[in-house]
């Protein structure tokens, strides 16, 4: 029985660590300033993420989370205007969502 609890919490663990790209946040395209302003602004994202070993998989999660974000708001692009990490807090993206095309 314990090795079986065991199993499932470690389990939890190392699924619970990835945050999925959506086939929709697959197609948001990352983008500088210059072609962000030729483009239609859509929204503020602010994502953080706890999840994941480390702090390059933490940030990576976030910006996973924008860019699935901006996706469910209708965009296609996205400026990532801040990316950073806090012990406290995790992963910490700031982005503007932009639709850069009709």
């Amino acid at each position: 029985m314990k090795r079986k609890v065991t199993l499932i919490a470690f389990s939890v663990l190392l699924f619970g660590c990835t945050t999925t790209l959506t086939t929709e946040g697959q197609s948001i395209k990352v983008v500088d300033g210059n072609a962000a302003m030729r483009c239609e602004f859509v929204d503020f994202i602010n994502e953080v993420d706890v999840r994941g070993n480390g702090t390059k998989k933490r940030m990576h999660n976030a910006i996973i989370k924008a860019r699935n974000k901006a996706s469910e708001m209708g965009a296609d692009s996205l400026h990532i205007l801040t990316s950073n990490y806090d012990v406290f807090v995790g992963g910490m993206v700031t982005a503007n969502a932009y639709k850069c095309t009709d």
